[in-house]
């Protein structure tokens, strides 16, 4: 399975952050035009440090909402299914997690 480019990945979030476009622009030190510029395709190369820039920023965003859902659970309490309790800790690598049964 191919994995998306960055480029693409950017794209799909300024498509759905549409609204919120200064803000992005702000945190992530681009400007407005920037991003419709790359979003309508007028800007069909942008650099390589803009794409990165907003690539972090929207990453960065994820992981945020990621922790914010994740201490909403219990760690050690099972799901009402009778799993196993959760671990409430990781190696930081999912191979490694794996291996372990972590």
């Amino acid at each position: 399975m191919r994995r998306p480019s960055v480029y693409a990945y950017v794209l799909r979030e300024l498509r759905k952050s549409k609204g919120t476009w200064p803000s992005v622009a702000k945190a992530a030190g681009v400007s407005v035009s920037t991003l419709k510029d790359i979003s309508t395709g007028v800007s069909k190369h942008p650099s390589v440090i803009t794409i990165e820039l907003l690539a972090a920023f929207f990453d960065d965003g994820r992981r945020r909402h990621h922790r914010r859902r994740s201490k909403r659970t219990k760690a050690g309490r099972g799901g009402s299914r009778g799993e196993p309790p959760r671990k409430a800790f990781s190696t930081g690598s999912a191979v490694l997690d794996r291996a372990l049964g972590i």
